[in-house]
Order: structure tokens, then sequence, then C-alpha cells
């Protein structure tokens, strides 16, 4: 049995809450009657303080204790840290009762940080089997799914107050652990962000209902006439079927006299096999590379793991394989998957994910997958397109602006920063253009700069001596920033390949690793930053970040395995310092009570009142500055700290219009 004191009165849970001001350190938990904050209420709010050696539980009844009680102590910045488990769960419950909790302890997110890349070694994080792994302790949860609306029984208020019993204790463990392979930074950075993380969940993006619907008439003509491209390419599908039919009785007659058998022994039904002809079906991978082989079109491999952890290639017709493919089929597929993809995943759900009080989309965010960076699922927001049809479906709430703003080429900067190459880190000091100098270096076209009064000319159409036409140096530029973004991390020619094509370009494959090979050679520092990368990461069995988060790796049987390492290893350390820089800007974004409603990488969408549109969207650019400069000062490896980081930030009425 727990010790608790179970609190159903203002007078009591007022005399708590003062109590709560004089620790370090309380343990908190909350049950409620259901998972939307929006609408659940929360039924109990329990505390754990250490009192005489032990901890003791305080169960409030919020049926009749209202949470305000304790507002003030929860909110102030001399508040003790409130230690729990998923608690951005529990933030979001507070927020809907008007309380922005300051200070959090996440065991769950703590355990995800010093485990990060481990989960398949270690299992998953939820409160059970953190507190098995940390301290020893079985938790029974089966009364977390129980009825808490209703009368309280003996077993619920066990069960809460168990809850309130272990997270300072396991957080200890899991500090002790961070602290030991320098991660204290990135758990204090992580618990900073618990709340605003919550903050996003609860306040949710607005949808424009007439446009998802405009949206839903036009990919539906889209995919019709993309689906019958495919078709006339395909034709029906010759199938083999079999089926029974019964036989007459002058057939059953004949059988039983040719058989020199009595008439009842002779079947009644014999089997008919016929080939007929129906549609392929175009999702089924299986039929579509049954189509290509009987056509004589190779399919291509892709990496995978068999049953035993071997890396093997294996064919697919995924949109990965596709991309790389130049015959019409394989375009054709892809045009019309994309467009049905867009309808069935992002455009049709979306009305439905809306929450019926608010009337905006809350997704479910992660803050700490491996990399360090956010992912968000119901609906999987950061992984639609940027594609302005798309983006147009969510704006501010009514009578309300956008502010949508970035950090500008915050990967390159970061590449630049961490392997201090020289060329690039004087390029960006000087304010220069990354992509259209690498696009001199690899095609040799000339650029009038930014600035310059005979740009705008240029851009339409005025040609100048020793200058490359705008429509060729424009198309070189954009080449070069798809092979900037993509050919840092290690990756294969015909990754870089499928990057440049989604981007509207064809180019040959020995083309681009000829044109590799150079960037390479223009910059040693950084090939000799990223051998250092993967050779720490293969050797030593862990990346780190820029504030030295770490992500663990298992030890390579095969080259394969190493090489799949090292693209992991590269993407995390600089994809994953750029998550370090963008929630160190949501921080501070948070912090002066802007409404912060969502981040996608390293850009967020911010809603304000039209009058302060402009001043708030300059506020927003100065924090997000603000905040990556504090990580940088406080790098935990060598970096070129006079690199400039900027945001660029854009006002509007969807998130389209940047």
């Amino acid at each position: 049995m727990s010790d608790y004191t179970y609190i159903d009165s203002v007078e009591e849970a007022q005399r708590l809450a003062a109590a709560l001001s004089q620790h370090k350190w309380v343990n908190f938990d909350t049950e409620t009657t259901g998972l939307d904050p929006h609408t659940s209420e929360i039924r109990l709010m329990q505390f754990g303080i250490e009192e005489n050696g032990s901890v003791h539980s305080y169960l409030v009844d919020c049926f009749k204790v209202p949470p305000s009680v304790f507002r003030a102590v929860m909110e102030s910045d001399e508040s003790p840290m409130f230690v729990g488990h998923n608690l951005a769960f529990d933030c979001k419950m507070l927020l809907s009762n008007n309380i922005r909790i300051r200070r959090v302890w996440d065991t769950m997110v703590g355990a995800k940080i010093v485990e990060a890349g481990m989960q398949h070694m270690v299992g998953k994080h939820n409160l059970a089997a953190v507190a098995h792994r940390t301290i020893g302790i079985e938790l029974d949860k089966a009364q977390q799914q129980s009825n808490w609306a209703g009368d309280l029984t003996d077993e619920q208020l066990e069960y809460a107050a168990l809850d309130v019993q272990y997270p300072y204790q396991i957080a200890k463990v899991l500090q002790s652990m961070a602290n030991k392979e320098g991660l204290d930074m990135t758990l204090a950075l992580e618990m900073n962000v618990v709340p605003v993380t919550a903050w996003m969940e609860f306040r949710g993006l607005h949808v424009d209902e007439a446009v998802i619907e405009r949206l839903k008439v036009e990919y539906a003509q889209l995919i019709e006439e993309r689906e019958a491209t495919v078709r006339e390419m395909v034709g029906m599908r010759p199938v083999t079927k079999e089926r029974k039919v019964r036989l007459t009785a002058d057939e059953r007659d004949a059988l039983a006299i040719s058989r020199g058998v009595a008439r009842k022994e002779v079947e009644q039904w014999r089997t008919v096999t016929e080939v007929i002809e129906e549609p392929w079906n175009l999702e089924s991978g299986k039929q579509i590379m049954e189509w290509m082989r009987s056509n004589g079109i190779a399919i291509p491999k892709k990496k995978a793991k068999d049953d035993d952890g071997n890396i093997v290639y294996k064919e697919t017709v995924d949109a990965d394989a596709l991309e790389q493919m130049e015959h019409p089929f394989a375009r054709a597929l892809v045009n019309y998957r994309r467009v049905n993809r867009a309808l069935n995943v992002y455009v049709e759900p979306l009305l439905g994910c809306r929450n019926p009080i608010t009337k905006n989309v809350h997704c479910s965010l992660d803050q700490c997958k491996d990399s360090g960076r956010y992912s968000a699922s119901k609906p999987p927001l950061q992984q639609i397109p940027r594609d302005s049809d798309l983006r147009s479906m969510f704006v501010p709430d009514p009578g309300k602006l956008l502010i949508i703003s970035d950090y500008s080429q915050i990967e390159l900067v970061l590449i630049a920063m961490m392997s201090r190459d020289p060329v690039m880190c004087d390029l960006f000091k000087k304010g220069g253009d990354l992509h259209a100098h690498t696009a001199t270096n690899l095609f040799g076209v000339s650029f009038i700069q930014k600035g310059d009064a005979r740009r705008k000319d240029w851009e339409h159409g005025a040609t100048f001596d020793g200058i490359s036409p705008w429509s060729e140096a424009n198309k070189a530029r954009s080449i070069a920033k798809n092979f900037n973004f993509a050919s840092w991390y290690g990756a294969w020619v015909d990754t870089v390949a499928r990057i440049i094509r989604k981007a509207g370009h064809n180019m040959p494959n020995d083309q681009i690793e000829t044109m590799l090979k150079a960037m390479h050679t223009n910059h040693p520092t950084i090939v000799s930053y990223f051998e250092q990368v993967t050779a720490k990461a293969i050797e030593a069995g862990y990346s780190e970040t820029i504030i030295g988060r770490r992500r663990y790796y298992y030890k390579p049987r095969t080259r394969a395995e190493a090489k799949a390492i090292s693209l992991e290893a590269n993407n995390t350390t600089i994809q994953g310092s750029g998550a370090d820089i963008n929630k160190a800007g949501l921080i501070e974004i948070y912090k002066h009570r802007l409404d912060l409603r969502m981040t996608i990488h390293d850009e967020v969408l911010v809603v304000t009142d039209p009058d302060k549109a402009e001043e708030n969207a300059r506020l927003v650019q100065d924090l997000m500055v603000q905040g990556a400069m504090k990580i940088v000062e406080r790098a935990r490896c060598p970096i070129d700290k006079d690199v400039p980081i900027k945001a660029e930030t854009k006002v509007g009425t969807s998130w389209a219009e940047k």
C-alpha cells in the first residue's frame, strides 16, 4: 500500500500548494476523464513529495477542488521541478485550466535521450518499462484505462498514489547516466521544450474548409486522368481462375459408363480453368512487379534487412525506387501515386482530424526522435511536401495572420560552421549566395548578385556581357541547390539523382558522379570532417550534435552496414544540430508568450493579430536567432562561431505563402 492523502477541500489544497513551494522537486501526474484536453477533465492531480525520508502521495480530487489552486506555484520561476512521465500530456490538461507550468523533468524524454538509437535493444519508453530498466520496479498499469469520471475506488486511488512514488528516483538515474555521457545540456534543452511541445499540440492549426473541398475535386480529377494514362500503358491483367460446374445427368451417365461404375459413384462437380482479364491493382507492388517482369523492365532493388539482421537487396517499386527510373511507365506511375497520396493521406483525412471544440487540427508531436528532430502524427504535418496547394489548407484563426519563419540554409550553415571549411565559412560571413557559388564551380555560369542595380532587368531577360542568361543561370543554381543539400551526407549517386529529379531536373548518373567528385575536391575540409564523424560512429558507437546530443549505433558486421551507419551519423550530426538550434528558438518564442502553433524541422508557424503582425514577425525572427546563438556559444565541439545564423520571416494568410 502507498502512503497517500486524499484531498477534496479547497483549504487543504491551498495548504498543499504552499507546502509544494518549499520543495526543490515534486513528483507529478494527472488522471483524466479522457485524452483530449479540450473535451476531457482532470479528475486527480497527484503530487509526491519527500517527507521524513520517504515519498508521500497527495491526491487532489479536481471534481471538488479547481486546479487553479496550484496555478501560482506551477507558473512561478521559483517553482519546484515537477517530475513525471510523458508530461506533455499533463501540461496540455493544465493548459485547458489556464495553467502554464514552468519547470518540468520528463522521465520519458530523459529515457529517449540517453537511449537514442537503442530502442531496438531497450524496448518501449512507457512508465512501466522505464521504471523497470532504471530502478527495477514493476508497476501495474491496469487501472490506467479505468473510468475516472465516476466514484473513485480504492484500487484507483492506490494506483494514482503509486504513480507519483518513483518519478524523481527514475529521473536521478537518468540524469546520472546523461551526465556520464555529456548529455546534461541536451537534457536541459529538452526539458525546457516540453511545455512548448504541449502548447503547440494544445493550440493546433486552423484549416480552410473551402480550400480542402476544392483540392478534393481537383485532385480527384487529376487522379482519374493520371490513372487512365497508366492503365492505357499496362492494359488488362490476364488471370487464371478455377470454378466449379455441376455435371448434367447425361455427363454423369457418360462418366459412369466409361468408368464401369454406378452413376451414384460419379462426382457431381467438375473444375473448369479459364483465363479472364481484370484491371491491374496500381497500389499492389506485387502486381506492378509482375507487369514489369512480363514486359522486360528491370525492377530496382533497395537495401533492407533480412530476419537475421543482415543487409540484403530486395526488389521494390516504392516511391523512392520508381523515382530513380527513367522508363515512361515509372514516371507515369509516380505521377499517379503522388497525387493519389496527396488526396488520401493529406487532404481527405484533414477535416476528420479537426477537434470538435476548437475546429483546429491538433498534431501529436514526438519531440525526441533519435536525431533530436520533432515528428508529427495524426495528421503527419511534417511529411507534407513543400507544395503550395497542400500548404494552402493551413491558415491562421479567423481574423488573424500567420507568421512563417525559418532558419536560412541552416544545414549548410552548420556544415560550414562545424567542419570549419574556409571556403563556405568565408562565403557565409560575406553574405554570399552558396548555391550560385556552387553553380559557378559546377557549370561555369556567372551571376549578377542580389543588390546589384542590374539584377531586376537580368531576371526579366536582359543580357549583359560576361554574365550568363537568367534562365541558364537560374536552372544551374536550382540544380546546385539540390546538390548542396544532398551531397554532403555521403549519399549514393542514385540518391542524389532522385533528389535532383524530384526538383524537375534530369541528369545522367555519370555526370552526377563527376559533379560530386568536383564538389568534394573543392571542399576537402568538409570531406575530412564527415570522415571523422563516420569513424567515430563506427569505432565509438555514437555520433554527436553541436551540444553533445548522442545517437548510438550497433557495431557493423558488413561494409553495407558500415555505410548505412555512416549515412545515419552524417545526417544526425547536422540535422540533430539543426534541431538543437530550432528548439532553442522555440523556447525563446514561447517565453515571450507569442502564439506558437507548429514547428516543421527548421520552420515555425505563429498566429498573430494583424495590427501587431510586422512587429511580431520581427520579434520571432530575432528570437530565433537569439536561441540559435545560445546554442552556438555553448557548443561542445570546435566550430567557427563567426559564421552567421539568419532567420527569414514572412507574414501571410496561409502556410503556402513562404
